[in-house]
């Protein structure tokens, strides 16, 4: 009787290990920010979320730009970081121009990660010296980002 009930358990272990694989097989590649319009390539596993960002402007993507977020499952959310590598401006209309390219590393995370919706807030610049690539002051702001179409 004992070793019924452990091959039942083992079978329903097993059957749910197989839906979750199932699941996360729907699970959609592209998704966009509802803030920014960015779009991000998406994966994710048991325990990890990777994004990258895919629809680089032009001007930026000549320059290397890119951002690439990895995380860790902990407790309900995912937590970690974005590795962003962009071109700095400095002016404004004709007067703009890239004064520098700096790397920062931002921390991210997500709080609801679904089928249709994933929600997070990563950290923000509110001052930043683009000539040195010095973070000043960083703050959070909320996201949303859905399927791209």
């Amino acid at each position: 009787m004992l070793r019924n009930r452990r091959v039942q358990i083992a079978m329903l272990a097993c059957g749910l290990a197989l839906t979750a694989w199932a699941c996360s097989r729907n699970f959609p590649d592209v998704w966009q920010s509802v803030t920014t319009g960015k779009q991000y390539y998406v994966r994710k596993d048991k325990n990890h979320l990777y994004a990258q960002w895919v629809n680089l402007p032009p001007e930026a993507a000549k320059h290397g730009a890119y951002i690439h977020t990895a995380c860790t499952l902990t407790g309900s959310k995912w937590t970690g970081t974005s590795e962003i590598y962009m071109p700095c401006t400095t002016g404004e209309g004709k007067d703009e121009k890239i004064a520098n390219t700096c790397h920062l590393k931002l921390q991210i995370e997500f709080y609801s990660v679904g089928h249709d919706q994933i929600k997070g807030r990563g950290q923000t610049l509110k001052k930043f010296n683009c000539n040195t690539c010095q973070v000043i002051e960083t703050g959070w702001k909320d996201f949303e980002w859905v399927p791209a179409s």
